[in-house]
Order: C-alpha cells, then sequence, then structure tokens
C-alpha cells in the first residue's frame, strides 16, 4: 500500500518493462510490409504501368494484333525496355512505384534506410525478372523468417511501410 502513496506523490518512478529482442531481428522501428502487400502491390503496377506501354507497343507502334504477332521479339523487347525506364524512375525519384503508394509503403535501402541508388534498382529489377522465372525465387519469401525476397537480399533493399519510417 505505501508504494502506491509514494508513487501518488511522486517520490516512485514506475518500472520499465524490458523488451525481448528475438534473435534474427533487426534492432529499428521500421515495419516491413506484409508479404500479401507486396504481391498486391506488384500486381498494382503490373496493370497501372505495364498495360498501357503494351497496349500502345500493340495498337499505336506496331499497328495491330497481326503485326504484333509478326514480330513478337522487337514488341516484347520495346514492352520490357519502357517498363524497365519507368520502374527504376518510380524507384530513384519516389522510392515507390503506384502499387507501393497504394500499400503505403516505401522502398530503402537495407543499411541506409534512404531511397535506394540507382545501380540498387537495376539489380533489383533484373532479379524481380528472374525470380519470376524461377520457382526457388518465388517461394524463398515464405521460407524465410524475414520474408525478404531474393531481390531483397541481392539488392540490400526492402518495402517499410510509410508511417514508421
Amino acid at each position: 500500500m505505501s508504494r502506491w502513496r509514494d508513487t501518488k506523490k511522486g517520490n516512485v518512478t514506475p518500472v520499465k518493462k524490458k523488451e525481448k529482442v528475438k534473435e534474427n531481428t533487426t534492432l529499428t522501428n521500421e515495419k516491413q510490409i506484409s508479404l500479401s502487400a507486396r504481391m498486391k502491390a506488384f500486381l498494382i503496377d503490373t496493370f497501372l504501368i505495364n498495360m498501357p506501354i503494351i497496349y500502345f507497343t500493340i495498337y499505336v507502334l506496331m499497328g495491330g494484333g497481326a503485326e504484333f504477332g509478326q514480330n513478337m521479339t522487337m514488341g516484347w523487347i520495346i514492352i520490357l525496355s519502357v517498363n524497365f525506364i519507368a520502374v527504376m524512375l518510380f524507384w530513384t525519384i519516389k522510392g515507390q512505384t503506384p502499387g507501393l503508394k497504394a500499400y503505403e509503403g516505401i522502398l530503402v535501402n537495407t543499411q541506409t534506410r534512404k531511397k535506394i541508388s540507382i545501380i540498387q534498382a537495376f539489380v533489383r529489377y533484373m532479379m524481380t525478372l528472374i525470380c519470376i522465372l524461377s520457382i526457388i525465387g518465388i517461394f524463398l519469401p515464405f521460407l524465410r523468417k524475414d520474408k525478404k525476397s531474393l531481390q531483397d537480399l541481392l539488392s540490400n533493399t526492402y518495402a517499410i511501410e510509410v508511417d514508421s519510417q
């Protein structure tokens, strides 16, 4: 009973609880975006960035579906190169694509917690293409505790929530 009186008078400071730290976690206040939110952001980016590029390439540059079918290699080179430029600009200037913005995320460097460099964006883009085509690249985040994908690990980047920055 006396502890309560001392605390009420301001003589005793309240006891702070010790925080438990897990072994394989970073000691930052940043919260990584969930895996499902990153997948949904990727789908949004696919439709918001790629669909206009695909439409423009097939119907304006190539003249229609038949012409695109005859020269499909050139069409896909145009589509992928314009997509590459658009995504690189989003990542390096804003730090987020429209999909990441929709899910309130931003792409940051692992060490500096700032926007990523052009080299990191290039590595991340190339590794994303490889991960889409490989089984291991797709399932790696499900096998890791920190839920980082292969492009996160090799480009030294990850997506965090905007409000935790």
